[in-house]
Parts: structure tokens; sequence; C-alpha cells
């Protein structure tokens, strides 16, 4: 097997395996939460889970990204426990106090919804109103809702 058909496979699997994971996350806090863990053991048995499962792939498949420059510790340190363990614990929180309907109308909505309040006057929508990104994501916005 070449390495290109592998590459042509990978990327029909790859995004599919993605959309299979995101699909289970509700299930998965809907459950942990019924057997009475917290939003944060949530986030930390996710997180363990998914080290467990890319750790020993990233060793074998890729050694060389594993290594990290002391001076950049703080960008993943940053990134990984500000960012990465707010955003989990916000859709968490949504997705246990209202749906996972409401939560993901919510996460993909927001990128609009910042588009729109950032824009500084009418012209400035009027230009990105024209953007296919844009009516992309209203789109998928509007069909969320109804």
């Amino acid at each position: 097997m070449n390495d290109s058909s592998t590459t042509a496979r990978a990327a029909w699997l790859l995004p599919i395996g993605a959309g299979i994971c995101w699909g289970l996350i509700g299930p998965f806090v809907r459950h942990l939460d019924a057997a009475g863990l917290t939003g944060m053991e949530i986030i930390a048995v996710r997180s363990a889970v998914t080290a467990l499962a890319l750790f020993p792939w990233m060793a074998i498949r890729r050694p060389a990204a594993l290594r990290v420059r002391p001076r950049d510790i703080w960008c993943f340190l940053g990134t990984g426990i500000g960012s990465i363990v707010f955003f989990n614990w916000c859709y968490f929180a949504t997705i246990t106090a209202a749906s996972l309907s409401v939560a993901c109308t919510l996460m993909y909505g927001a990128p609009a919804f910042v588009l729109l309040m950032s824009a500084e006057d009418c012209r400035s929508i009027t230009v990105l109103c024209r953007s296919s990104q844009t009516a992309s994501v209203a789109a998928r916005l509007a069909m969320s809702v109804l």
C-alpha cells in the first residue's frame, strides 16, 4: 500500500472518527453526570481518556511532537489548562443545565454572534454578510435553531 492511498483513506476516516467522538460527548457527559461526577471531574476523566489514547500513538508515530522547550511550557499551560478546561466546563455545564442541542447551538453560533457584534458599523456588516463563510455560519445557525 502506497503513501498516497493511506493519506486518501485517512482523509475520509479521520473526520468520520472525529464526528463519532464528538457525537459521543453528550451521552458521555450525561452518563457521568448521572453517576454523580461534577463538571470538573468529568473534564478530568475526559482529559485522561484523551491522553491515554493519544500519548502512545504520538510516542510511536511522531515522538518529536512530544518534545516541549522549557520556555514554551507557559503556552501549553495557558491553552491546555486555561482555554480547553474552561471551554469544556462551559460546554458540559450547558449540556447538564439545558439540552445538547442548546449547547451545540451556543457553541457553533458564538462565532457568528461575535462577528456581528464586533462590526463597527452597518457597512462592515454588509461586507461581512457577503462572505460565503458568514452565510454558511448563518445557515447552520438557523437550521440548528429550527
